[in-house]
């Protein structure tokens, strides 16, 4: 009883220690507070892309009659099942963590254990999507049915936990600042989260082909199907990826013109800000100009540091992304809070 009571003892310090140890490193914090927001959302983008990127495989593997098709699509379901589980399991503990932080039975309290609520659906989906695959073997439409309801569910639990994120940046506003739901949700068409909600469905299919192709490149070992299906299963996977970044880049592209050129002929930026801007946009096309050597190779698997140089270089979008998705404009012209 004892020994227990001084494990309980010494796991109490813990908190106390790191949260004392961020304080005094500043730069510890901040990136501590970005790899909550960037790896959480990486995998809940990747998680609600990975039921279609399964099922697409699926019906390849029946329309060209393909066993490696039906092996990738296997590959996939059971990474998308994993990152459901995950995100399920560790939402969870950081709703118990945070629970104290919010009123109980507000409207910010329902929403976080709706959004929950939606994922665990997903997840359930996702999870017989892949464990009832040996007894759907001769149901192809109904298996690819239960695909197509965990990439939707994926999506709609995706949507709902970004409506989360908007919704506890407004909670964090000045007290003296009370913002309706649909000035909130309805800033404008144009405005920086819709446009974000615009990008949206590239954006899930180039991360679930990102993480798929990693996913092949981790599993290589474990599932050994031979070199021919990893040859032709990865660069398909980077491929969606490829292609995918490639047009949520042009739809970035169109953003810049709008803020660039809100007339159509007057420019708003400076010099200095419209050379800064554009070289961030270029810098954005990166993981497409990784990404498409992988999908054009014959031998993928030597070009593993690519695969997870340009997953590592879309996760790297994330944050701005979640910047874009929770800046809420102030009133009377005041400026955007993250």
């Amino acid at each position: 009883m004892n020994i227990l009571q001084d494990m309980a003892a010494s796991l109490a310090v813990i908190p106390e220690a790191l949260q004392a140890f961020l304080q005094a490193f500043p730069l510890a914090r901040q990136a501590l507070r970005s790899l909550g927001v960037v790896l959480p959302l990486a995998a809940l983008l990747a998680f609600a892309g990975m039921g279609f990127l399964s099922t697409t495989a699926r019906v390849l593997a029946v329309t060209r009659r393909r066993s490696s098709c039906e092996k990738l699509s296997r590959q996939l379901g059971l990474l998308g099942m994993c990152l459901g589980w995950l995100l399920l399991v560790g939402s969870r503990i950081w709703l118990f963590l945070t629970e104290s932080a919010y009123a109980s039975g507000s409207l910010l309290q329902l929403a976080l254990e709706i959004s929950w609520t939606l994922l665990g659906v997903a997840v359930l989906c996702s999870s017989l999507y892949f464990t009832l695959w040996k007894h759907m073997r001769d149901m192809v439409a109904v298996h690819v049915m239960l695909g197509i309801a965990s990439g939707v569910a994926g999506c709609i639990a995706l949507l709902a936990a970004l409506a989360c994120a908007r919704l506890l940046s407004a909670a964090a506003l000045p007290p003296d600042i009370h913002l309706a739901l649909p000035e909130i949700f309805f800033p404008g068409w144009l405005s920086p989260f819709w446009r974000a909600i615009y990008w949206l469905p590239p954006l899930i299919l180039a991360f679930a082909g990102g993480c798929g192709a990693l996913w092949l490149v981790v599993r290589r070992k474990a599932d050994d199907y031979g070199r021919d299906h990893y040859n032709a299963a990865l660069p398909w996977c980077a491929a969606w990826a490829r292609n995918a970044w490639a047009v949520f880049w042009l739809l970035l592209l169109g953003s810049f013109l709008l803020d660039a050129f809100p007339d159509g002929q007057t420019a708003s930026f400076s010099q200095e800000e419209f050379l800064r801007e554009g070289a961030l946009l270029l810098f954005r096309l990166l993981p497409a100009v990784l990404w498409l050597p992988v999908s054009r190779s014959s031998a993928p698997l030597r070009l593993k540091p690519l695969v997870l140089a340009a997953l590592l270089a879309a996760v790297a979008f994330a944050q701005p992304y979640f910047d874009a998705v929770t800046a809420i404009a102030l009133p009377a012209g005041g400026a955007a809070l993250p």
